[in-house]
């Protein structure tokens, strides 16, 4: 079963996609990229061409994700993203922040049921390139999903990716599996599915027995434990040494990047947020907290590239 990487706003850029990559991405098919926002006065940002531009994706497999209820927006900014060779783009039906729903943006476009099928259909009538979109299951109740999919079914995607919550859960609790079941019975196009696959028994316990998925995707679970795609596909969690290599290859491909260490430092902090949930779930790789208080209060990149040894040494 393929393994797609989820896109994750401020995280999953061009620079952490190259270096992850690097070190573990041999099992890693495809990799989308945090949502671009379409405007209709302006296309794309240079910050956007950056990421999406061919040079700062050599050897990956980079599918561009959109965010907008607007036909018009969208077909604007496609042909853009088009002149870079892309044959598909990912509409983002499936954000749950309130900054962006508010608006029936992401998972907001699905509380006006009427608006999306307009758009798609809008949309659908003047595209040049495959579409597929990542969805949530409704705003307050799973079985909204039932009407969601039935406007989906009528349009050809290239895929329907399901992250089985409904927008106001964001990402607590756990994914509505039963949803995923019912869209596998009833959806006219290939699924993928995404939530809550943190360690290899999550995989197992989901998709030993559902030949018909077409992949996964995981967001979290590879920030938590970057070895997860080597795991599930049989072998063993890759060393602390070769984390703390790519630890420090990835923060110094940040300062090359970046102006200054405050960015680099709040780019690798987050990243360690993630890691430290995975550490407190596997007990072998239990920490002192006090290290991993350390290296969050570090103020320099010198400082923080210390620490990060001394926490990982202790895993």
């Amino acid at each position: 079963m393929d393994i797609y990487f989820a896109p994750m706003e401020g995280i999953t850029g061009y620079v952490f996609r190259n270096r992850f990559n690097s070190y573990f991405g041999k099992y890693i098919d495809r990799y989308y990229t945090p949502f671009i926002m379409a405007h209709e006065k302006c296309g794309l940002t240079n910050k956007e061409i950056k990421d999406i531009h061919p040079d700062s994706n050599r050897g990956l497999r980079v599918i561009p994700q959109v965010m907008t209820n607007k036909a018009s927006e969208y077909l604007q900014i496609e042909p853009l993203i088009m002149e870079f060779g892309y044959e598909e783009i990912n509409l983002n039906f499936g954000c749950p922040s309130k900054t962006v729903t508010t608006r029936k943006r992401g998972a907001g476009i699905l509380s006006d049921l009427d608006l999306l099928d307009n758009f798609l259909y809008e949309v659908f009538s003047s595209k040049k390139c495959d579409i597929s979109i990542k969805s949530r299951i409704g705003i307050n109740d799973p079985d909204e999903f039932e009407e969601i999919l039935s406007i989906y079914n009528k349009y050809e995607l290239k895929n329907l990716i399901l992250h089985c919550r409904v927008q106001n859960e964001f990402y607590n609790g756990f994914p509505h599996n039963d949803v995923f079941e019912y869209a596998l019975n009833n959806s006219k196009n290939p699924l993928i599915y995404n939530g809550n696959i943190f360690k290899v028994d999550d995989y197992y316990k989901e998709f030993q027995d559902k030949s018909n998925v077409k992949a996964i995707m995981i967001g979290r679970g590879l920030l938590r434990n970057p070895s997860l795609a080597s795991e599930i596909n049989g072998e063993g969690r890759d060393s602390k040494e070769i984390l703390l290599e790519f630890l420090n290859d990835l923060c110094l491909d940040y300062k090359e990047a970046f102006s200054g260490d405050v960015p680099v430092l709040h780019k690798m902090k987050e990243i360690w947020g993630f890691m430290i949930m995975d550490l407190d779930d596997n007990p072998p790789f239990n920490i002192e907290k006090n290290a991993y208080k350390k290296l969050i209060k570090s103020k320099s990149i010198n400082e923080f590239l210390i620490n990060q040894r001394i926490l990982v040494d202790k895993m």
